[in-house]
């Protein structure tokens, strides 16, 4: 699996990391979120920080959770010990076949329907593929078998 892949994968989680120690030093430091909020009333811009903190963590916690399988296989990108299976997708993604892109598909490795998100062209419903992927994200790349 290429290094680019899973450099970007894990940089989207450091900044959402990089974003909540963010949110929670201004909090701490300035006792609200919003600070230039050009209302007259105090309570106004207090009303507004208690509603604004609450919905900016359940966002970035919700982005964490997404991002939590991946977070699971660290050890398996740092050690490079991908699964490689031979599997068969049931279904399809021709977005933009002449590019590389992220894609969602359901492939088929040993009986077992996985979704999965690929690194891949376009992909063709009923065709064969290689899929070097990491377990418990399900990130990989599909390479056509010949």
């Amino acid at each position: 699996m290429s290094k680019v892949i899973i450099y970007r994968e894990y940089t989207i989680i450091l900044m959402l990391v990089g974003c909540l120690i963010f949110i929670t030093a201004k909090i701490i430091i300035k006792k609200r979120l919003l600070t230039n909020l050009k209302f007259t009333s105090e309570k106004a811009k207090l009303i507004i920080n208690m509603i604004c903190i609450p919905i900016v963590y359940a966002a970035l916690i919700f982005c964490l959770w997404e991002y939590y399988p991946l977070m699971l296989d660290i050890p398996n990108a740092i050690s490079k010990s991908y699964c490689v299976d031979n599997a068969i997708a049931r279904s399809y993604d021709h977005s933009n076949p002449g590019f590389v892109e992220r894609r969602y598909i359901d492939m088929e490795i040993d009986g077992k329907i996985e979704h999965m998100t690929l690194y891949a062209y376009g992909i063709n419903e009923g065709e064969k593929y290689t899929v070097i992927y990491l377990p418990h994200s399900m990130l990989g790349v599909a390479v056509p078998v010949e």
